[in-house]
Order: structure tokens, then C-alpha cells, then sequence
């Protein structure tokens, strides 16, 4: 399973999240709410690739005018890194022996630590870390998997401790980065085994009823 999979069946909020879709599908209609779903991921992938581009080094990158709020919002946390800091960008990994794969948006120095960073959006302000959902156990996930890796490029960066999340907001106000230290890693870790515990222990007793 991928780590949003396992996240999802965990998360508490599911129920609020049906409901935003039922609430949704009612004003919007059941095509109207597809697009605009469509709409939006096409906008978040529009603004992880610029991301990527400004990284990567590129000048005099023109950005869209559909994401250009969550640009002006993001960028003073971009201008922090140095060209030299950046490690790996939008890479795929699996842990070889838990068995979940991900994606992560980064994996960069930021205060002498390297440090995997996942670059996030929300209407809401997201001022802590508690206010951020699960997005900490995902990024906990993805250095569990980066560690234990085979890949000899990500061996080559050395034992990935600390994380960083960054939540961007559609009308320009300045973004919150919630960093975490390497204790702080470890705790969201064991909330992430446990849910994977949950999800492999779910989908065991549907194989044994089949």
C-alpha cells in the first residue's frame, strides 16, 4: 500500500470528510464536484512541479496565475535553501521490509540536518503541528523508507533524521514550516506503525472472510 492508503484508512476525520463530499456533491452537482476535484490536483501538481523547477535552479520561471497565491505564500521558505542544500526531488522509495511505498516532495539540509520536506496546501491556517493533521506521520513514513532503502544514491546522503512541513495558503498570506527534530520524528514514527499495524491487520481478516 502506498502511505496516503494507510493514513486514510486511519484517519479519524474520515467522517468529516464524507460529509464535506456529500455537502459538496449537493451544491455542486456530481460532475461539478469532479471537476473542480480535477481542477485542484491539477493546481497542486502545477505548484509541486514549479517547486521543483525553482530547486532545481531555474531563472525567470513564470507562474501560473491559478497558483501564483500559494508562490507569493511559499516562496520566503524556498529562499532559505541554498542551491547546495537540495538533495533529492519528488523521488519514489519502498521499505523493503514493512512493504509500503511513497512519494516524497524533498529531501534537502535546513539546519545542518538533513531533513525530508513535504510541501502541503490549505485554506485553513495551520499555525502548529497539531493543527496539521497527519501530514508529520507521512513525512516519519517516507524517512523510515529513505533510510532503509537499497538505493545506493539515497545510502550516498546518509540517515534522513528530521522533517519539515510546510503548508501553503491559496491567498498569499505567509506559509507556516513546522519543523521537526529527530525525537520528534521518532514519536510520529511508532503513530505510524501503529497505523500500519491497523492496515495490515484489516486487510488480513478481509483475505481470511474471502
Amino acid at each position: 500500500p502506498t502511505v496516503r492508503q494507510v493514513i486514510s484508512r486511519a484517519d479519524s476525520n474520515n467522517n468529516i470528510l464524507i460529509r464535506w463530499r456529500k455537502n459538496q456533491i449537493k451544491e455542486l452537482g456530481e460532475e461539478g464536484f469532479h471537476n473542480s476535484i480535477k481542477g485542484k490536483l491539477i493546481a497542486i501538481l502545477d505548484f509541486h512541479n514549479t517547486i521543483c523547477r525553482y530547486m532545481r535552479g531555474e531563472k525567470n520561471i513564470e507562474i501560473a496565475e491559478d497558483i501564483q497565491g500559494l508562490w507569493n505564500s511559499i516562496k520566503h521558505v524556498l529562499e532559505s535553501f541554498e542551491e547546495d542544500d537540495i538533495k533529492c526531488l519528488e523521488g519514489s522509495v519502498e521499505h523493503p521490509l514493512l512493504h509500503y511505498v511513497g512519494g516524497y516532495d524533498c529531501i534537502a539540509v535546513y539546519r545542518k540536518t538533513l531533513c525530508i520536506i513535504e510541501w502541503k496546501s490549505s485554506k485553513k491556517p495551520k499555525p502548529f503541528l497539531s493543527t496539521t493533521r497527519n501530514y508529520p506521520v507521512q513525512a516519519a513514513a517516507y524517512i523510515g523508507a529513505v533510510n532503509a532503502s537499497f538505493d545506493t544514491e539515497l545510502k550516498k546522503l546518509g540517515p534522513v533524521t528530521n522533517a519539515m512541513v510546510v503548508v501553503a495558503y491559496p491567498f498569499g498570506q505567509p506559509a507556516h514550516a513546522h519543523y521537526l527534530t529527530d525525537k520528534m520524528v521518532d514519536l510520529y514514527w511508532n503513530r505510524w506503525l501503529q497505523m500500519l499495524y491497523t492496515y495490515w491487520s484489516c486487510h488480513q481478516s478481509k483475505q481470511n472472510l474471502i
